[in-house]
């Protein structure tokens, strides 16, 4: 919904189709009857007569065809207000699909972060058992050096993550106006398989 209320694109096709349907009702206004009005002095001069009085006219006009041209124009104003009330669904539902897809992406992200600080945890865990046990003589180097290679990539995939979670965070915060937001945006809920 902030995004659907933030959305510049979303505001402008609702003035649009507000302005088109102000349009339309003042259309409308050219098929109803016209009503005037008009007075004033008046004198006139018949032979050696002269006379001063008040007159009083009335008037009324009612376009009951204009060669369809009103219809017409009606017809084209109906179309457009259509068009745009469906411009405004379909940009609608785009926001709500791009903040639904950034959403589970940054829900994604965070569950893998979570991830991998577990398997940087267990990866600590089983280094410690590999060190104790080349100490001892019951395994090599080797053993130590890809629990520690797999220590650096657990922590370069951390921080690759985490830069995704900062990126998406702002793609969020863009998507729905937001300026200047400085922690990242809390998503939360759980991946279900």
């Amino acid at each position: 919904e902030e995004a659907k209320q933030n959305s510049l694109e979303i505001k402008q096709t609702e003035e649009n189709l507000n302005s088109l349907k102000s349009k339309l009702n003042s259309q409308y206004g050219k098929l109803s009857p016209k009503i005037s009005v008009e007075g004033g002095p008046q004198s006139t001069k018949y032979d050696d007569e002269k006379s001063n009085a008040t007159a009083l006219y009335g008037k009324a006009e009612w376009n009951l065809y204009n060669g369809g041209s009103d219809k017409a124009v009606m017809d084209l104003s109906k179309s457009e207000i259509e068009i745009q009330e469906k411009r405004l669904k379909y940009l609608k539902n785009k926001v709500k699909r791009e903040v639904s897809k950034i959403y589970y992406e940054l829900q994604f992200i965070l569950e893998s972060i979570s991830l991998k600080q577990k398997a940087l945890e267990l990866n600590s865990q089983q280094m410690k058992i590999a060190k104790a046990k080349n100490s001892s003589g019951f395994t090599t180097s080797s053993d130590v050096l890809e629990f520690d290679l797999r220590d650096s990539t657990l922590q370069s995939d951390l921080v690759l993550l985490n830069q995704q979670l900062d990126q998406k965070s702002r793609d969020l915060d863009v998507l729905l106006s937001r300026k200047n937001q400085t922690a990242p945006e809390i998503v939360k809920g759980h991946l279900v398989r």
